[in-house]
């Protein structure tokens, strides 16, 4: 009777747990799909100008190969017969080198490998923050750097914010503290999309991050169109959204409340229609020393 009890005691709390899990979850789904498309098209882009690297590097290299051959035939020659046959086969390789463009080849080589370079190193960058993104916490935390947290947010949401939005970082030096980094990334994402989603033409964001005494403040402000008095008051509200139809679960703002309390922090918003939105995050530093 007792265990059954405790058991009885016990389970509202678990609920509670597991429908934070749920929804932590079923948004994280929501964000993934609403950028696949955008990670998707970020990582095309590398690829997409490495593979027509390659081609090209591909037939330099059958280029490079027919100018080898002549050389070879040169140094037979020279070998061999010691005569005219030389002064034939230096004007071969003449000839080779100018119909093969030797010398666009060899000026243009190192641009290739180096743009190669980089695009691998983006793709790398991409999948990282992505990575970092979709990753699930588990209960241990870890000491995170949340500039570098803010830097991987924004690494997975920037396509959907490029070509529309005029971005500013003003970061302040942060202290490590621990943390979920993959649910205040899920945190940060979100705050950009709907930054971004609020921007109807062109417009700007600003990040901002500073440590003030023993906790860290974030800033999000954007010059969208902003949020009336009304929608403010239910913004935390969990499946409230003025989003059409298909374009949001009404759960975002509500989970990064949640997550944002997990870590003891706090998140309030002011708006201004016409004007922008600012959200503000303030996270105890925990973990180090202050």
């Amino acid at each position: 009777m007792k265990s059954s009890a405790l058991k009885k005691k016990r389970t509202p709390h678990l609920q509670a747990i597991e429908a934070q899990a749920q929804l932590i979850q079923t948004e994280k789904l929501a964000s993934l799909g609403t950028m696949a498309a955008g990670v998707a098209h970020e990582i095309n882009n590398p690829l997409s100008f490495m593979l027509g690297n390659m081609e090209t590097l591909a037939e330099y290299s059958e280029s490079l190969s027919k100018i080898l051959e002549a050389y070879q035939d040169l140094e037979t020659a020279v070998e061999k017969e010691k005569s005219p046959a030389i002064h034939l086969n230096i004007k071969k390789v003449r000839e080779t080198k100018s119909r093969e463009d030797y010398s666009s080849i060899s000026s243009d080589y190192e641009s290739l490998i180096r743009e190669s370079i980089e695009g691998i190193l983006r793709i790398k960058e991409i999948v990282k923050g992505l990575s970092t993104f979709s990753r699930v916490d588990g209960d241990e935390s870890q000491l995170a750097n949340l500039n570098e947290v803010l830097d991987a947010s924004l690494r997975v949401v920037w396509n959907e914010l490029k070509h529309k939005v005029s971005l500013t970082k003003d970061y302040g030096l942060l202290t490590q503290t621990l943390c979920h980094p993959g649910q205040l990334m899920q945190v940060f994402s979100n705050l950009l999309i709907n930054a971004g989603q609020a921007i109807e033409d062109k417009g700007e964001i600003t990040i901002r991050s500073r440590k003030i005494k023993n906790k860290i403040h974030l800033t999000f402000q954007d010059t969208g169109k902003g949020i009336s008095p009304e929608n403010m008051k239910q913004l935390f509200t969990p499946f409230f959204t003025t989003k059409p139809a298909g374009t949001g679960t009404g759960l975002g703002l509500s989970v990064s409340y949640g997550i944002v309390k997990s870590h003891k922090g706090t998140i309030s918003v002011t708006s201004k229609v016409g004007v922008g939105t600012t959200f503000e995050i303030s996270i105890p530093i925990q973990g180090e020393s202050k």
